[in-house]
């Protein structure tokens, strides 16, 4: 076999996904191949042995549908880190950007991990600009037993519970304030 070092087996398996060319896959990986996938969420996929790990690499790289783009290649001995882009459409927001760790012995891919960012189409979670933290915003709480004194009194003032706007996706799944469970659960 002559491809030997970790940066010539990882370029030509680079190149079997450029290409759409699965046939540079096929000496290029060890019987005992452990491959994780990013996909299914939250976990991905794990795929053992040499004939598991081909047909899901052959089977990506000959989708003439996608395009993987590298962007970095990294090299440390054995190792090797991959950041890519692969596209399945012609939209700005048709892509996936990750990361491929893989690990090379003796010219053969031992062991591989993917990982990938959610697609653009994906809802964020938009963090205020620093320095612009939005005012908390008062709004009237379930009032607590035994508090008296009527409305404008300074016991009213005390019921009245702050909710920041900034933290709304974090009430979803849980208030890091320990605010009452209607208002985790409250869409305002």
């Amino acid at each position: 076999m002559s491809f030997r070092t970790t940066a010539e087996v990882i370029d030509r398996f680079n190149r079997a996904f450029t290409e759409h060319d699965a046939s540079l896959l096929t000496d290029l990986i060890a019987d005992d191949c452990v491959m994780e996938a990013n996909q299914p969420a939250p976990d991905g996929a794990r795929y053992e042995g040499r004939t598991a790990c081909l047909e899901f690499w052959q089977a990506l790289a000959d989708d003439r549908t996608t395009r993987f783009e590298p962007e970095n290649v990294l090299i440390s001995g054995e190792h090797a880190t991959v950041r890519w882009r692969y596209r399945f459409g012609d939209g700005p927001t048709d892509s996936v950007r990750g990361v491929n760790l893989t690990t090379v012995r003796n010219g053969l891919i031992v062991e591989s991990s993917a990982t990938a960012r959610p697609p653009a189409t994906s809802p964020r979670r938009r963090r205020p600009r620093r320095g612009l933290n939005p005012q908390p915003q008062l709004r009237p709480g379930p009032r607590p037993r035994g508090s008296g004194r009527g409305a404008g009194g300074a016991q009213d003032a005390l019921t009245l519970s702050m909710r920041c706007s900034g933290l709304r996706s974090r009430h979803a799944s849980g208030c890091p304030r320990r605010c009452p469970r209607e208002w985790r659960t409250s869409r305002w």
